[in-house]
C-alpha cells in the first residue's frame, strides 16, 4: 500500500468514526412550500405505511426548515383527500419529523385525481400556510402511490402544474408508469420515480433529494459536508504514470479519487492531490473528503 493510500484510509477511518457529528446536509437557497401527497389506500397496508412515514421523515432532513425557508405539509388520500398538517404548522425539522412519524393511515380506494385537485385548490393557499404572493418561494408536491388511480388524474395534474406546482410522482409496485407521467412535471426523467416495493423507497431518497435540491435552471443547491486537510511530506514524489489521459503538470502529478459506499448508502469520496513544490518547499498532500 502506498503512502498516500495509507493516509487516505487513516483519514477515512477517523471521518467514519465522527460521522454522527456531521450536520445533515440541506437545500440552501431554496424556499419551498412543499406538500407530500400520500396514498393511504387499502393496497398500501399498515406495515408498509410505516415505511412511508419513515421515508417522509428522512426526506425532511434535506431542507432548512422555517417560516422564511422551507415549509412542509402533508396530505393523505384514499376515498377522499385530507390534510394531516398544513404548511407552516411546524417550524422546526424535528417537529415535522415527529409529525411525519404519526401520520394517520385509513385504507380505502385510490382517488389520486381528487387529491391533486385538493392540493391545487387548498394546500398552497395562504389559509393553509402557503406563500402564494412570495416570488422567492416555489410550490412543490411529492406524490407517493402504489396503484392505478380509480379516478382521472390528467386534468387535475395539468391544472396543478399550470398553477405553478412542481410535481414529483413516486410509484411503488403496480403503479402505472403512464399515469405517473401524466401526473409529474417535465422533464419526466427528473420527476418520475418507480420502485418495486415499499422496502425499496428509501433507495431513491438520495436521487430524489438531489432533484429537490436543484433550482429550476438545474443548478444544484445541495450542501455537501466537506473536509480538507493539507499534510506535509518530505519524501512524496509525483507519480504522473497514475494519471489517465493528457499529462498533468508536475505539481498535480497525482490525483486519485477513492469512493466507499457504506450500508447507509452515504457516499464518501476522498481525493488526494500532491502540491509538490507549489506551496511548500517540502511539498504538501491535500486530502479532500466529500459526503
Amino acid at each position: 500500500m502506498t503512502r498516500e493510500v495509507e493516509v487516505c484510509v487513516m483519514i477515512l477511518f477517523q471521518l467514519l468514526l465522527a460521522e454522527s457529528s456531521i450536520a445533515p446536509a440541506g437545500c440552501k437557497n431554496v424556499h419551498y412550500d412543499l406538500v407530500f401527497i400520500l396514498d393511504t389506500s387499502s393496497s398500501v397496508g399498515k406495515e408498509d405505511f410505516e415505511k412511508v412515514r419513515q421515508w417522509v421523515s428522512n426526506l425532511v432532513e434535506t431542507f432548512e426548515i422555517g417560516l422564511d425557508k422551507t415549509r412542509v405539509g402533508v396530505v393523505r388520500y384514499s376515498d377522499r383527500p385530507a390534510t394531516e398538517f398544513d404548511l407552516g404548522r411546524y417550524q422546526t425539522r424535528e417537529a415535522i419529523k415527529e409529525a411525519a412519524r404519526n401520520i394517520k393511515y385509513y385504507g380505502g380506494n385510490t382517488n389520486t385525481g381528487d387529491a391533486l385537485r385538493y392540493i391545487n385548490t387548498y394546500s398552497f393557499s395562504k389559509e393553509a400556510g402557503g406563500r402564494p404572493s412570495d416570488p422567492t418561494s416555489q410550490k412543490v408536491a411529492i406524490l407517493l402511490t402504489d396503484g392505478r388511480s380509480q379516478d382521472y388524474v390528467m386534468d387535475a395534474a395539468t391544472a396543478a402544474r399550470k398553477a405553478g406546482i412542481r410535481i414529483f410522482a413516486v410509484g411503488v409496485g403496480e403503479a402505472l408508469k403512464e399515469e405517473l407521467d401524466e401526473i409529474a412535471s417535465d422533464p419526466k426523467s427528473a420527476h418520475v420515480f418507480h420502485v418495486s416495493d415499499y422496502n425499496a423507497i428509501d433507495k431513491i431518497r438520495g436521487k430524489l433529494r438531489r432533484r429537490l435540491c436543484e433550482t429550476l435552471n438545474g443548478h444544484s443547491e445541495l450542501c455537501a459536508a466537506q473536509t480538507t486537510l493539507v499534510l506535509p511530506f518530505t519524501s512524496l514524489s509525483p507519480q504522473i504514470s497514475q494519471v489517465k489521459g493528457p499529462p498533468l503538470p508536475v505539481s498535480y502529478g497525482m490525483y486519485q479519487p477513492h469512493r466507499l459506499l457504506k450500508k447507509s448508502r452515504r457516499l464518501w469520496k476522498i481525493t488526494i492531490r500532491d502540491f509538490h513544490d507549489l506551496h511548500d518547499k517540502h511539498g504538501a498532500l491535500e486530502i479532500s473528503l466529500q459526503v
